[in-house]
């Protein structure tokens, strides 16, 4: 049997996008900070896939060809996100908590430099 949705009050935004995936899913300026970094520490790009049974992000060697392409489950979205070389290698494995941390950084409302 289905359970209902329980409806969810959105007029607070920064409180509703709490999850870190959720701000970046939301924010592109946040996203593209946190793939600019990423790309230039492993020559990966950070993409987000909502295409499987949890939303996730993955490491990609090409980057999406829009931020609309990223946050989309439209049809180029789908083709992009299966044709992307995902990126499964222990190295981006060990990548992880570095992603991690700097996508906390960026989706946070924290004010730190970066130096590149």
């Amino acid at each position: 049997m289905l359970e209902p949705i329980n409806s969810v009050n959105r007029r607070n935004r920064e409180r509703y996008y709490i999850h870190v995936l959720s701000r970046l899913f939301y924010s592109d300026q946040k996203r593209k900070d946190v793939q600019s970094v990423i790309k230039d520490a492993f020559g990966l790009y950070l993409v987000s896939d909502p295409l499987g049974e949890n939303f996730e992000v993955r490491m990609c060697s090409d980057g999406p060809p829009s931020a609309t392409v990223e946050r989309s489950l439209a049809e180029d979205a789908v083709v992009f996100l299966r044709i992307a070389l995902f990126h499964e290698s222990n190295e981006a494995t060990a990548s992880a908590p570095f992603c991690g941390s700097v996508a906390a950084v960026a989706a946070s409302d924290a004010k730190v430099i970066l130096n590149r």
